[in-house]
């Protein structure tokens, strides 16, 4: 919703170090949001949360626009990833309804 409107969130991914997560995966993948696509804050240190805030205007400043021809093949590549994921969501409900209706 925050970049359908013209705005660039901050995101504060969970951390495996603090027992938020299983593992990384949400700070791997908010580093690369930012790096490819510049339409996102990441931020994994809590303590800068307050200067991110009130430099918010200065930062999304200097982050460049999203490049459509640089960042194609990572693009389509994420929409392959998020309909398998969306599959194999669809067939983990249809197995635990399944196993709930028998």
């Amino acid at each position: 919703m925050p970049l359908q409107i013209g705005k660039t969130p901050i995101v504060v991914p969970r951390q495996h170090q603090y027992n938020e997560h299983v593992n990384d995966h949400q700070v791997e993948f908010a580093r690369n949001v930012a790096q490819r696509m510049g339409t996102i804050i990441p931020v994994e240190d809590i303590n800068t949360l307050g200067d991110i805030i009130t430099n918010y205007d200065q930062i999304v400043a200097g982050i460049d626009d999203f490049d459509f021809h640089k960042d194609i093949d990572y693009t389509v590549v994420t929409q392959k990833r998020m309909k398998e994921a969306e599959h194999c969501k669809e067939l983990l409900i249809g197995a635990i309804e399944g196993k709930i209706k028998s």
